[in-house]
């Protein structure tokens, strides 16, 4: 017999229990429900199908922060971006066009890894979920391969603006983990902003791609594990130095500090050394891309010397130009003979990367001289517009070398000229890229200056084929040229009006002053300088003849920036060798600032 406190225990099991959630028939009924499949109300009712239970949603404790994080309106955009993707014959032509077209002159992907990539994307066994930075890549490719691809377009936009579109909104902002695909696909779009004319964008890429770089540590020559693969190594390598060189065209492009110091990097040259043939098959060769980090760090110096905050009443600038003049004509020197101009065949250049390197080349000693020539061109003028003659005795005589130097800069001006009218006769100049208009646009206003200092033909017609190849880029749809064209057009009618009636034409000896063949440093003996302890050099060089043949003229038309005798002997010595007397010039009267002399206005002329 069982106890009291048993018997209690069994009618309380025996009690009806209340479930956590009724069915909805109990519910609808307001009764208790026992619960499971069916309840004891609905088994005894024969209304099996009406226990059905409502289905309520799980919850689970998620942080705030990261419910902010999936609302992002970024990452919900590349949730719900859609792509569609051209034609496999299409889309492979595109990325061949850009391994040709730029894959010399810098490291923008791996050639053979990135082709079997897209072969299988496009492949009967495509990837179930294709990678979104690898599709943003991918489209910022097709992007650069159109642009180079079409010569004109029918439609009023840039060619591959809508594969970039597409990029941009597959874009992630992954600045906490990145990785080399990312800094590459950074370069690429800072490469396609410059077509679209949105210069600041394109600086704006090249630094986010810097300062990744350096988080990752591309700048220094690490120590890898043993397992890291050498063509891994060897990408890693070209991708800082092509995000490097990024970092100098755009600074040097807007006038900017670079954002790296050269002291601060210390990461081995590109090289295939070490590598298989296979492995050697992803790059090519590293020779023309050596050659450009070269230049790139010229242009650092350039920026950093001759551009900084100068302190007013020092003599610094000229030997800071010693320094950057040295390192170019060195640069020149050293430049492998397949990199090299040569001068006794029709084009000079082997390729367009060739020709591209040197109207790099060119331009970097377009930076270096022209505050100089600018200095000139201001002292020139306002001794033609003062009452007394510049052969008088109170005018102030410039230096030779000074002359020379202003000189050096129309010469490189008159080299690039000819170089991108030969380009445009191969039809080699990329309709619509950045940096022929640019190149056009820098050279051009040297020549405008110098053919209003000392009115000549060839200037003047260089000058005009310059304005006609802006005209032509600019009417096939070029942004950047359409824009360079209209301030070159502005600037060029100021600068006519307002020194229409200026002179520069003096009689008796031109020391110190132009003669319609450039400019009279060039016809004298590089001896007349001033060294330090040599007092009986003369400071104001011989007297020239009055007269220019017309053969020295042509000659003067085609010389190289370092041709002149002046130049030579300036950087054949180092420049504590010269007495300050041989230049006379102060940081203030050249007047450099930070900024880039292509974005000032004709009131700073």
């Amino acid at each position: 017999m069982a106890s009291p406190s048993e018997s209690s225990g069994l009618r309380a099991s025996k009690r009806l229990k209340r479930s956590v959630v009724a069915c909805q028939r109990c519910h609808a009924q307001k009764i208790k429900c026992t619960g499971g499949t069916p309840c004891r109300a609905c088994d005894r009712s024969n209304d099996i199908a009406a226990c059905l239970y409502p289905v309520r949603e799980r919850k689970i404790s998620v942080l705030e922060r990261n419910v902010k994080v999936f609302k992002h309106p970024i990452l919900q955009r590349a949730i719900k971006t859609d792509y569609k993707l051209p034609n496999y014959t299409y889309a492979n032509l595109l990325v061949q066009v850009v391994l040709r077209f730029i894959g010399s002159d810098y490291h923008l992907l791996k050639k053979k890894s990135f082709s079997q990539r897209v072969d299988r994307l496009y492949g009967p066994v495509t990837e179930q979920t294709p990678d979104t930075m690898f599709l943003c890549r991918l489209f910022a490719v097709f992007a650069l391969g159109e642009l180079y691809l079409k010569k004109s377009t029918s439609q009023r936009e840039v060619p591959g603006a809508k594969f970039f579109l597409q990029s941009v909104s597959l874009f992630e902002e992954l600045y906490e983990e990145p990785n080399i695909e990312y800094i590459e696909t950074l370069l690429l779009m800072c490469f396609y902003s410059h077509a679209l004319n949105r210069q600041n964008t394109a600086y704006t890429y090249a630094g986010i791609a810097l300062r990744l770089s350096v988080t990752m540590g591309l700048h220094r020559n690490i120590t890898y594990d043993p397992k890291t693969p050498p063509v891994e190594i060897e990408n890693r390598r070209r991708v800082w130095w092509t995000v490097y060189t990024f970092d100098r065209l755009c600074s040097a492009k807007l006038g900017h500090p670079v954002m790296i110091k050269d002291e601060d990097i210390d990461a081995p040259f590109p090289s295939s050394d070490g590598l298989s043939p296979e492995e050697q098959e992803e790059f090519v060769d590293a020779g023309q891309l050596i050659a450009n980090i070269r230049l790139a760090r010229i242009t650092g110096l350039l920026l950093d010397h001759t551009y900084k905050i100068h302190s007013p009443h020092e003599k610094t600038f000229v030997s800071n130009v010693h320094r950057i003049l040295t390192s170019l004509k060195e640069w020149d020197a050293t430049l492998p003979p397949e990199l090299a101009l040569d001068h006794s065949r029709t084009p000079s250049y082997s390729t367009r990367a060739v020709a591209s390197l040197r109207l790099h080349f060119n331009q970097c000693v377009v930076l270096t001289t022209r505050p100089i020539l600018l200095f000139l061109f201001k002292y020139y003028m306002r001794q033609s517009q003062t009452p007394s003659s510049p052969s008088s005795e109170t005018t102030k005589v410039l230096p030779p070398m000074t002359i020379a130097l202003g000189e050096a800069c129309i010469y490189a001006a008159r080299a690039s000229n000819r170089l991108l009218k030969q380009l445009w006769v191969d039809g080699a100049i990329a309709t619509f890229g950045y940096f022929g208009a640019h190149f056009i646009f820098s050279s051009t206003i040297i020549l405008i200056l110098s053919n209003i200092l000392n009115p000549n033909d060839g200037d003047r017609n260089s000058v005009d084929l310059a304005c006609t190849l802006l005209q032509s880029m600019a009417d096939d749809g070029n942004l950047p040229a359409s824009e360079l064209r209209d301030r070159l057009a502005a600037l060029k009618e100021d600068l006519e009006s307002k020194y229409a009636t200026s002179t520069c034409q003096v009689t008796g000896p031109k020391q110190g002053y132009m003669t319609a063949a450039g400019t009279f440093a060039a016809h004298v003996a590089p001896t007349s300088s001033r060294r330090k302890g040599d007092p009986n050099r003369s400071h104001t060089g011989q007297t020239p003849s009055t007269t220019t043949s017309p053969a020295a003229e042509v000659s003067s038309v085609g010389r190289a920036p370092f041709d002149d005798p002046f130049i030579q002997d300036f950087l054949g010595q180092p420049y504590s060798e010269w007495s300050p007397s041989a230049f006379d010039i102060t940081n203030d009267e050249i007047g450099v600032s930070s900024l880039a002399w292509d974005i000032r206005t004709t009131n700073d002329i």
